[in-house]
């Protein structure tokens, strides 16, 4: 009743899909991925929830959720590109929410544009997130309408640093190196490592 007084796992399901379908997409395709997204989203409650201090708890079910999500999707689809979408999805829906809970750090966010990339952007999983979050609606089968501050500042925070649309661009390539290393997988170890550095430290 705290977490989702709208009832069960399918009622919050479709309760989030009637969120996003009130969204506003770039385009079919990053509306296509929002919507399977928030149809897989709590997959994962199946085999995580249980009962823990007299309060139901779902914990990892976002992680439990992607292979039921990938095999509910390859029963329809091929497209690779959306089941991996999808599955980034279902993995990270609930980071916006604990991102802004949690204080994360400059860091947090570029790495997690970074995992969702190229699929995902975070602008999307705000979306999502949004959805998943007006999808508890207790007094009716109507989604919640109202502002979601902690969702929204995710994405604010996004944008400040630059990543709601796609990864930092790394400021060293193997290029700017050439010079001194012969390309390959050195080259490309340390290139990742200055990739490393430049998130972790700015």
């Amino acid at each position: 009743p705290d977490w989702h007084p709208e009832g069960d796992v399918f009622e919050h399901t479709m309760q989030a899909i009637d969120a996003g379908a009130l969204q506003t997409y770039a385009n079919e395709k990053e509306m296509l991925m929002g919507m399977y997204g928030l149809l897989c989203h709590d997959l994962g409650k199946v085999t995580t929830t249980r009962m823990i201090d007299g309060v139901w708890r779902s914990l990892g079910h976002e992680d439990a959720g992607v292979e039921p999500a990938k095999k509910l999707l390859k029963r329809f689809t091929r497209r690779v590109e959306l089941i991996d979408a999808v599955a980034k999805i279902v993995r990270h829906h609930m980071a916006p929410g604990l991102f802004v809970k949690n204080g994360a750090k400059p860091p947090a966010y570029k790495r997690l544009a970074l995992k969702l990339a190229p699929e995902v952007t975070m602008e999307l999983l705000t979306k999502v997130s949004l959805a998943d979050k007006s999808g508890r609606n207790g007094q009716s089968d109507l989604p919640l309408n109202k502002p979601l501050p902690d969702i929204e500042e995710f994405l604010k925070r996004a944008q400040q640093l630059h990543v709601a649309y796609k990864p930092e661009e790394p400021i060293i390539q193997g290029r700017d190196i050439a010079d001194f290393v012969k390309p390959g997988p050195e080259m490309g170890r340390l290139v990742k490592r200055a990739y490393e550095i430049q998130i972790d430290e700015g």
